[in-house]
């Protein structure tokens, strides 16, 4: 299972790699386009902070947190993949590890997160400001999926 988690993470990095670079190519910062009948919007943001672009006027700490964070997160990783449990736990830390490594590597590369996807709530607009990526996805569904699979000893 482990090999196949690190495929996993693999896959995860790389689709993501092809979408942003796809988003950067092809699109300006700023510009939008309505898909699925408006019901999803894609938005090329660079985000230089955390969410919400938090941070953003300080991005050399947002970098070396960003590292200390991705470096604490490996090491569990690396623990969970060989521990005996739960396969829920497991695939969440993969799902995590990816969209990070992803992030990571823009951060790293480009200087920003490149961010592409937004939802148009029509009765909570404040929602509707939020630009994410699918590696922030993988980080947010991994994240429960780790702590649903937490304490489970099934194999």
């Amino acid at each position: 299972m482990m090999i196949g988690l690190l495929i996993f993470v693999l896959v995860i990095f790389g689709a993501e790699f092809l979408i942003k670079k796809k988003v950067d190519e092809s699109m300006e910062e700023g510009e939008e386009r309505e898909v699925l009948k408006g019901k999803l919007v894609l938005t090329k943001h660079y985000n230089t902070g955390f969410v919400m672009n938090a941070l953003k006027n300080m991005p050399s700490l947002v970098k070396a947190i960003h590292f200390a964070v991705a470096f604490l997160f490996l090491c569990c990783y690396t623990l969970i993949v060989r521990e005996k449990g739960s396969k829920v736990r497991k695939v969440g830390s993969a799902m995590v590890m990816g969209g990070g490594l992803s992030n990571l590597f823009d951060r790293v590369t480009k200087g920003h997160v490149v961010d592409y996807i937004r939802i148009p709530f029509k009765k909570l607009k404040p929602l509707s400001k939020i630009i994410f990526n699918i590696s922030d996805v993988c980080i947010l569904v991994g994240s429960i999926l780790m702590l649903l699979g937490k304490g489970k000893h099934k194999e």
